[in-house]
């Protein structure tokens, strides 16, 4: 799998709409999860930032944090996150500006992107909290979201925040009879 994105990746040079953008963030984090990742790729990705939707800049801070983490262009990617935040009273969550079919992203996909790359960098800012309580109060009447691929992602995100506050460590004894 590597190998394939290694060899189709494209430069931002060669990308013309915004999902091209947003898809390949997600493959420069796949590749940087894989221990294949580009910082140079990233840094170019980092400039066309303005033209990525929220959960793509989420994943090129996660890309970033994991090629460079003390690189000095992630708090502007979290600052942005944050600054582009829609709050209301069942927390925040991040909207797509480039909404496209190609990459399946949703409000509540993206909002779970975001969660996912705070709570590994900073689990307490309050964002996680709100982003949590913004995921919890959207899913359906049965518990889950929408589809197979929100609740996909929103799992994953929950699973990132349970284990960046620590409630993974618990240790807990009981009976029952």
């Amino acid at each position: 799998a590597v190998d394939y994105l290694l060899a189709t990746l494209p430069t931002t040079g060669m990308l013309k709409e915004n999902w091209q953008f947003d898809r390949l963030a997600f493959e420069q984090f796949v590749l940087s999860e894989a221990g294949a990742g580009d910082l140079g790729g990233a840094s170019n990705l980092f400039e066309e930032r303005a033209r990525l939707n929220p959960w793509a800049q989420a994943y090129l801070a996660m890309t970033l944090e994991t090629l460079s983490p003390e690189d000095e262009r992630l708090g502007t990617l979290y600052s942005d996150l944050e600054t582009g935040a829609v709050r209301s009273a069942t927390g925040a969550h991040w909207e797509n500006d480039f909404p496209s079919w190609q990459n399946m992203s949703t409000t509540i996909q993206s909002t779970a992107v975001v969660l996912t790359a705070l709570a590994q960098h900073d689990p307490a800012t309050p964002f996680v909290t709100d982003d949590l309580r913004y995921l919890m109060a959207n899913r359906t009447a049965l518990g889950a979201w929408a589809s197979t691929f929100e609740t996909a992602w929103s799992l994953m995100a929950l699973a990132e925040v349970m284990q960046g506050t620590g409630e993974l460590s618990g240790d807990f004894a009981f009976s029952a009879s």
